[in-house]
């Protein structure tokens, strides 16, 4: 009888089938099963020799990365803490004494800037960009006079420049609501507030306040006259002023030469550049949510970005696309921060530190060293300066 081709071709695959069937059943049974008297004898061999069993547990151990290392770097209760230009100091308001200070990050030697004067109530240290300078800001009134919140922010505001190599100082008029340095050092940028006079401009002068020169009047309304410098950089400055109902905050930029005023967001709580002044990490309500994301300032694109935390807790990375931040979370009614980094076009988060209770730490004034290998951070716990390195 003469077979079939398919017949053929369904014989040959049984008879393959077979053949692995065979082999598998084969290989199995020639694997050694270990007998109990040589376990035991294993067992009893560890016990006599402790190094070898030593050695034998950590290789069953899995490797497991060394938690990155947070270091105590000023034992005092520092305010506007900045990282010198060389990276060997740290300048700081120290609340416990009301002097501003230069600490060695070697040898921890403390210097003081300016001793001829003791602050309290300070408001505001804006360091100059190569640190021979400082704009002060702060509040006087008897020290038995005890205020509440309200009345304290009712009493005037005294601001100053420090000058660290003559040791003198300088007076700015009552009238700056707000100030900060251009980016060479040798001059500020300032609003000025005349409700009297129905006066609101913008304006540029040298570091003592001579040789001004208007940038932009602005129109007084009764929210508007509340306006914050966000960051000035070679050719603008970029500031905010209360919206029309006082509820958020509107986002401009403003020409340093032309004084050319462009507005660039509406609503929002608070914004923070990048290095290069090309994107801004911007935090908004949004149907009630507190939201996050960065805005091309070019293209005035934004992409919402995955973090839960608020904006005084992140930094920009010198890349123009990292930023660090730390993340509170509430365990057992005890709060701590953690530490992460998000890069901000793939969205992939990286965290840096996990959740340590019997430390708690509160992060705020966050900055990176140059070669972003360390960032430093204020502990609001007990208002000590720390570092993380993150390498």
């Amino acid at each position: 009888m003469k077979l079939s081709k398919r017949a053929i071709i369904f014989g040959c695959a049984l008879v393959i089938l077979i053949i692995a069937a065979i082999i598998i059943f084969v290989r199995r049974r020639a694997v050694p099963k270990v007998p109990e008297e040589e376990i035991h004898e294993r067992i009893t061999f560890l016990e006599a020799n402790p190094d070898i069993k030593l050695a034998f547990e950590e290789s069953q151990t899995p490797v497991v990365p060394e938690p990155l290392k947070i270091t105590e770097v000023i034992d005092d209760r520092v305010s506007f803490p900045s990282l010198s230009l060389e990276e060997r100091g740290i300048f700081y308001f120290s609340l416990t004494g009301g002097r501003l200070y230069r600490t060695q990050l070697d040898t921890k030697e403390k210097r003081e800037l300016f001793p001829l004067a003791r602050f309290e109530n300070m408001d505001s240290v804006i360091w100059s960009p190569l640190f021979n300078r400082a704009i002060i800001s702060y509040r006087s009134f008897p020290k038995e006079y005890l205020l509440d919140d309200l009345e304290y922010l009712e009493m005037p505001v005294t601001k100053e420049v420090l000058d660290f190599s003559s040791q003198s100082s300088v007076r700015l008029n009552k009238n700056i609501e707000d100030v900060m340095w251009t980016p060479s050092g040798d001059r500020i940028v300032y609003h000025y507030l005349d409700e009297e006079q129905d006066l609101s401009v913008i304006s540029i002068a040298d570091h003592d306040g001579g040789n001004w020169r208007n940038l932009k009047e602005l129109t007084i309304t009764p929210y508007s006259k509340v306006l914050r410098l966000v960051k000035c950089y070679s050719n603008r400055v970029l500031f905010v002023s209360f919206s029309d109902d006082g509820s958020e905050f509107t986002l401009y930029s403003l020409d340093l030469f032309s004084g050319e005023q462009t507005r660039i967001i509406d609503k929002i709580r608070w914004a923070k550049p990048s290095p290069d002044g090309r994107s801004i990490l911007v935090e908004a309500m949004e149907n009630g949510n507190l939201i996050h994301f960065v805005m091309d300032l070019d293209r005035r694109t934004r992409e919402i970005l995955d973090i839960d935390t608020l904006i005084n807790k992140c930094v920009w990375s010198n890349d123009n696309t990292t930023i660090y931040y730390a993340l509170g979370d509430n365990v057992n009614y005890l709060v701590s921060d953690s530490f992460w980094k998000l890069n901000t076009v793939t969205g992939q988060k990286t965290q840096l530190t996990n959740l340590d209770l019997d430390s708690p730490i509160d992060a705020s004034d966050l900055f990176l060293s140059q070669d972003e290998k360390t960032l430093f951070f204020k502990n609001n716990i007990d208002g000590k300066l720390y570092s993380l390195a993150l390498y």
